[in-house]
């Protein structure tokens, strides 16, 4: 789980930067389209996780607020 949180996670502001150096509006935009899927992703382990029990509901609380900002920032 702690593999695919990583994985999800750090592709988010990878793609946000790979997508700016892109030319074309089109291929920015997809850029940005798969950043929201990451980020959605990486939602959804984390809340996979509190379901657990995983998190202490205070950490977990930080990185939705986290997630949110990025959600925001990707938007």
């Amino acid at each position: 789980m702690r593999s695919q949180i990583t994985r999800a996670a750090v592709s988010i502001p990878a793609n946000i930067a790979e997508g700016w150096t892109r030319e074309s509006d089109r291929e920015k935009m997809q850029f940005l389209a798969i950043t929201q899927g990451s980020l959605a992703e990486t939602e959804t382990l984390l809340t996979l996780c509190e379901q657990i029990g995983w998190f202490p509901e205070q950490r977990l609380l930080e990185r939705h607020r986290r997630c949110f900002l990025r959600d925001q920032f990707a938007g």
